[in-house]
């Protein structure tokens, strides 16, 4: 878990400074305006594209807990719907989603096997009780209670929680991935 976690922060430490220099060449990034407020798209495998705002999102049951993660420091309270919410609402009916950051981290997460239950994960649209922007992991972040978590599943855990999500695919069984990036479960 220390070698990890580790690994993490080197590769964010290496990756920082490419970051700031995107940032300042592109300018302020502000989630909430792009494409008329649509944070989310989830793409169905006949085309079919769901969009998702903040306010539809909310709109939701919100779940919500307070955990303690690789990546932030301290335990933080999340609140957002389930993905299993989401994915229900986009009438995801194949195993294989693609889940796609806003950095270009993509991984395939089977429903058949990968920990998804009717309350976790979630996709968080809040951390703290407060929206959170891109550079804060937002706006949206696929994150489970990690505080509960299965041990055996924790590393998987962690693969499949997706910061700065902005759009899910569903795949059919021999329908590959849009980036040559490897989902972890072979």
């Amino acid at each position: 878990m220390i070698r990890i976690k580790n690994a993490m922060i080197r590769i964010f430490m290496r990756t920082l400074p490419l970051l700031a220099a995107l940032a300042f060449v592109t300018g302020p990034v502000d989630a909430e305006t792009h494409d008329d407020g649509v944070l989310l798209k989830v793409i169905s495998t006949e085309g079919n594209i769901e969009r998702f705002t903040r306010e539809r999102l909310e709109g939701f049951e919100q779940i919500e807990f307070t955990t303690e993660t690789l990546w932030t420091e301290g335990a933080h309270t999340y609140s957002g719907p389930s993905l299993q919410t989401v994915l229900n609402a986009s009438n995801i009916q194949e195993d294989r989603v693609e889940l796609i950051g806003l950095n270009g981290y993509t991984i395939v997460m089977d429903t058949s096997k990968d920990p998804i239950g009717d309350d976790y994960p979630i996709i968080a649209t809040r951390i703290n009780g407060e929206p959170f922007e891109v550079w804060e992991k937002g706006p949206l972040w696929i994150i489970y209670n990690f505080d509960d978590f299965p041990g055996d599943q924790e590393e998987r855990g962690n693969a499949v929680s997706v910061w700065q999500l902005s759009s899910m695919r569903e795949l059919l069984d021999d329908q590959g991935v849009s980036l040559n990036i490897p989902s972890g479960t072979e």
